[in-house]
């Protein structure tokens, strides 16, 4: 999983996420100015840097600075002998966001093709029979379902 996240582009996540995390637009261009000033090599990203490449002022700049530092989306690092900018919280939210998303599509998906399977036998078995299945029997169907048996399997077997 950890090589997928990798492939996944940080800038669409947080195009796609920064409304759900509270974020505006003025935090928005500072990530991403953030992101592409870390990409160029810079260390430490300061408001005054940022103020060279934004239209805000200074204090608005300042202020989305300390907003992004207490959402935990930026930090300042000083390991080492130098204070450098990280976007490495913004990444791990935003990538537990994606992986959490797959998995409840994977989830909604795995609903969606056993309320297919289930449905299908049913139609089978009824036309099969002549009637309408009891309670009993859809209960039936649906665990020998859930314990993996295919649509054949089942069919064969009532038969």
């Amino acid at each position: 999983m950890d090589q997928l996240l990798e492939a996944v582009d940080l800038r669409y996540l947080l195009l796609d996420n920064y409304k759900k995390m509270g974020l505006d637009e003025n935090h928005l261009a500072a990530l991403l100015l953030i992101d592409q000033l870390l990409h160029q090599g810079t260390l430490l990203v300061t408001a005054d840097l940022l103020g060279l490449k934004m239209s805000l002022p200074l204090e608005a700049i300042d202020a989305v600075l300390v907003d992004l530092l207490n959402h935990d989306l930026i930090e300042y690092d000083n390991s080492g002998n130098q204070m450098k900018t990280t976007l490495n919280p913004l990444k791990r939210k935003l990538y537990s966001e994606f992986q959490l998303s797959i998995v409840k599509r994977s989830e909604e998906n795995a609903r969606e093709d056993f309320a297919n399977q289930v449905s299908n036998i049913y139609g089978i078995i009824e036309k099969e029979w002549g009637r309408t299945l009891t309670p009993l029997e859809f209960g039936r169907i649906r665990e020998w379902i859930s314990f993996g048996y295919t649509d054949q399997m089942i069919v064969d077997a009532l038969h």
